[in-house]
């Protein structure tokens, strides 16, 4: 047995937690700052002019999954400080394999990212006057690039699978409790996230006995909770969201030929977003003069293609099919709050700016879907529940 593996976590966690504690009579100052530069990457790359085995089993993985935490109390006439997390993470992967002629019994290629921050940061005061115009703060900037790359001329007797996987995914918590008597403290929580997944097969030859299935998928799994409140007699607050997030999935053909000869053997191609994604933006007040803006900005992007220039895709079993599908199906709840709980001329403003922008394509040129049995062309094959207000 032939088996080539690579498994490569550069970055699996970061834990950092930070506290500041300040306690005065006339003043008080505190605040946190933790910074995050994450850049894992993983290579797995195969090139060969004969290969002859039982099975091939390429695998690439990068995580990045920071676990921070930055705290600050503050008791005293004037509190002023900031709790800010700064991330910005960079994920690479790439799984290629090329042979001018291989004979496998299998071939399993898998190019994954992980992606689960637990990022917290959490401002309280509790002075007389609190000064500080952002309390707690979370900014992630989030950028992954999965690859797979595949050429060459394999006969394979059993099945080819292969996929490039990505995640989105964590919890984020922005919390600032304020109880000044006058303040002009908030609680931001903005994410930039970029995701693309891709399979390019170019200038490949993959014929099989057994099925072929090439997939490439976005994941979402990730949760935004902003907590801020203020309760004393003069207070403007506000909570702001900002969650900016464009998922791509691609699988590319390339001047390549793709054959599954069994009889009940199948020729898959999908391209996918799925998952859950949830965010809270939730402001309480009650005083005096309270004026508390909550303020949300979704943005969301999915684009799923499959792209097939002077490819061949032919299964000739009777009881065979070639499926292509590129979809998106995600459960989307975002949610935002400006509550004021009594007081004298009290005003809660919530506003929600949501862009949703989704493509779903198959697209053919000089190319050929040849079956025995079935084809089926599924462009736009979703199911979308989003909820905001």
């Amino acid at each position: 047995m032939f088996f080539f593996y690579l498994s490569l976590p550069t970055t699996p966690s970061q834990k950092v937690g930070l506290v500041s504690l300040g306690a005065g009579g006339l003043l008080a100052a505190t605040g946190s700052i933790a910074g995050v530069i994450s850049n894992p990457s993983a290579t797995a790359n195969m090139s060969a002019k004969e290969i002859s085995a039982d099975d091939l089993k390429i695998t690439a993985t990068a995580d990045s999954n920071p676990d921070i935490s930055v705290k600050g109390l503050t008791v005293g006439a004037i509190a002023s400080g900031s709790n800010l997390i700064i991330s910005a993470r960079d994920v690479k992967v790439n799984a290629t394999l090329k042979a001018d002629n291989a004979t496998l019994n299998n071939l399993d290629i898998n190019a994954k990212t992980n992606s689960a921050p637990n990022l917290y940061a959490n401002g309280d005061g509790g002075g007389l006057v609190e000064v500080a115009p952002l309390a707690a703060v979370i900014e992630d900037t989030f950028k992954q690039t999965n690859s797979v790359n595949l050429g060459g001329a394999f006969n394979v007797k059993n099945s080819v699978n292969v996929n490039a996987q990505n995640s989105d995914a964590g919890t984020y918590k922005a919390d600032a409790l304020g109880a000044a008597v006058i303040g002009a403290s908030g609680v931001k929580l903005a994410r930039d996230i970029n995701s693309n997944a891709t399979i390019n097969l170019s200038n490949a030859n993959i014929e099989t006995e057994g099925s072929q299935t090439y997939t490439a998928t976005n994941n979402l799994d990730y949760n935004l909770d902003l907590e801020a409140a203020g309760y004393g007699g003069l207070n403007a607050s506000a909570g702001n969201l900002e969650n900016k997030t464009n998922y791509a999935a691609n699988i590319n053909l390339i001047n390549s030929k793709l054959t599954t000869t069994g009889e009940s053997s199948f020729l898959t191609l999908d391209v996918q977003t799925s998952g859950n994604a949830s965010s809270l933006n939730n402001l309480k007040a009650a005083g005096a003069l309270e004026v508390v803006t909550s303020n949300s900005d979704i943005n969301t992007t999915f684009d799923n293609q499959i792209n097939l220039n002077g490819a061949t895709l032919t299964t000739q079993g009777n009881e065979s099919a070639t499926k292509l599908t590129s979809s998106d199906t995600t459960e989307q709840k975002y949610h935002t709050i400006a509550n004021i709980q009594g007081g004298f001329a009290g005003v809660g403003i919530a506003n929600t700016a949501n862009t949703l922008t989704r493509a779903n394509s198959i697209n053919l040129s000089d190319s050929t879907l040849d079956a025995a049995n079935n084809v089926y062309l599924n462009s736009g094959e979703s199911k979308l529940t989003r909820e905001c207000w």
